[in-house]
Formats: C-alpha cells, structure tokens, sequence
C-alpha cells in the first residue's frame, strides 16, 4: 500500500508543476480524480479529465521507492539524486495528463476572451466619456462604439470600414482622419483576404466627405492649427503603443487619430479627453507588456 500512496503523490507533485498553464478546472479534475492501485505486476493509474475517464500502467519495476541510501552507495551519481528516473516519468506523465499542448491552448483562449471583454469595456468608456464630457452627441457615440466592437468580429475589419461611411455623416472631420489611417493600416493586418476593398472602402470615405462638404451637410468640418498639434500627439501615442502591441486589431492605434480628428468638428474637448484616455490605455498596455515580460523571464530562468 506505501508504493501506491508514494507514486500517488509523486504524479501528484509534477502534475502541481504545470498548475499555472493548466485551466484551474482541469487541474482540479485531475488532482482530485487521481488514483493508483495495484496488482501482481502493473501500478494502475486512472483518473478523468473533461469528464472523460482515463487510465494508464506502469510497470512496477519502472518505479523504485524506499531505497536504502545507505546501500551500494558508489552506483549512486549526482545527477540521479537531482533528476530520478522516477522523476523523468512522473513528468512525462504530467504533460500528457493535462494535455499540455492542448491546455496551453484552451487557457491562451480563456485569456484571449477576457481582453476582448475589457477591450470592449475600455471602448465603452471611452465613448461615454467623448459623449458626455467631449460633446460629440449620441448619434457619433454609437456609430463610433459600433465601429470599436464590429472589429472583433469575423470579416470586422470590413465592417469597421463600412461603419466610418456612416460615421461620415455625423463627423466628418473624425471620420475622414480615422478612415484613412485605418486605411493605411489595413497593410498591417495579418487579415489579407478583401485588403483592396478595405483600402479603397477607406480612401473613399474622404471623396464621401469632400462630396458632404461640397453640398453643405452639417456639420461641416474646418482647418484650425490646433489639428495639427493634436495630429502629432497622435503620432506619438499611436507609434509608442505599436511597439507592444500585436495588430490584429487596429482600431486602438486609429482611436488618437480619431481624436485629432474631432478638432475639425469643432470637437476641441473630444480630442482633448480621448488623447488623454489613448495615452492612458496606452501606458497599461506598456505596463502589462513589461509584467508579462518579466513574468515570462523568471518562468525561464
């Protein structure tokens, strides 16, 4: 009974070893379903894992426990006291267990949709406080939150690019800006497929808006120099953010630009908060870079 309850925990204690990239629930189903009985020649090792009952066997000379260390101690290396063949099996297990390549998957994803929910919480944010304190009214408020979300959806890139056609006609001014930005920055989506109809989609927001001004639609937008510098503060938030940021999604590099963009809606205190809110996301984005840099460092040393 002592070498069941011995290989039990020596599974037990590699298995604790990969808890961090293993789903809480899975590693909780295996630790507690985890058993190991006996017979005339096998350890029998079960236990479940998505509800699904498994088992394996070893050989029972494959494990040796309670070896005297008093006894034929010139066969005994340095490198067997550190490493155990026990240990080299116990390990071995553990990563097939979890299921480690799948497990790494399933918690990438589970982290995956929880940035996607404080992304989309983050954007609600930003436009309530545009609408409420910036004054770009409601109509600009859900267009542009609508734009924000649709990139998170399959072909969103595409549906962004739409809804900045739409946003031409309630902000000119910030949507000509972000549309051709968004334009400029379909190159560095990984999404190839429908790129040209993106780009020309883009570009033809500014024709759609030089048409609107042309004809009088209102509001209209105007030149003020005070663009210009918000345009350069855009710059330097939108290029500090791309260096640690994936682009798979562009709109948090569009969004400065959107911002400057407002000045020429007469939206001078729009720009004023969004700039300060992008340099803000920003700042945490760089902040949780360099945490998961350093997390990652210490995981490797």
């Amino acid at each position: 009974m002592k070498n069941e309850i011995a290989l039990r925990y020596l599974l037990l204690r590699h298995i604790k070893s990969f808890e961090e990239r293993t789903p809480k629930s899975i590693f909780a189903e295996v630790a507690k379903s985890l058993h190991v009985t006996v017979d005339n020649e096998f350890y029998i090792v079960t236990w479940q894992i998505a509800g699904m009952q498994k088992s394996k066997r070893f050989l029972r000379t494959d494990f040796q426990f309670y070896r005297r260390g008093d006894l034929n101690k010139e066969k005994h290396s340095i490198q067997e006291d550190l490493f155990t063949s026990n240990d080299a099996i116990g390990r071995s297990f553990a990563l097939e267990t979890l299921d480690i390549r799948t497990t790494d998957q399933i918690k990438k994803d589970e982290n995956a949709r929880k940035d996607i929910r404080y992304a989309i919480l983050e954007h609600l944010i930003f436009v309530l406080i545009l609408v409420s304190v910036g004054g770009i009214g409601y109509g600009s408020g859900l267009v542009l939150i609508c734009i924000l979300v649709a990139e998170y959806l399959q072909n969103g890139s595409l549906y962004s690019t739409i809804l900045f056609i739409v946003f031409a006609f309630v902000a000119q001014g910030a949507a000509v800006v972000g549309a051709v930005i968004y334009g400029i920055l379909q190159f560095l989506n990984p999404e190839s497929i429908g790129r040209k109809l993106r780009v020309t989609l883009n570009f033809g927001v500014l024709t759609i808006v030089v048409l609107l001004w042309s004809i009088g639609w209102s509001p209209q937008f105007r030149f003020t120099w005070y663009f210009f510098i918000a345009l350069l503060i855009a710059f330097i938030i939108a290029g500090f953010r791309s260096l640690f940021y994936i682009h798979n999604r562009l709109m948090p590099l569009v969004l400065p630009f959107v911002c400057a963009g407002f000045i020429l809606d007469g939206k001078s205190m729009a720009a004023v908060f969004g700039l300060i809110f992008s340099l803000a996301s920003t700042l945490r984005v760089v902040y949780f870079y360099g945490s998961s840099a350093n997390r990652v460092g210490k995981n490797t040393h």
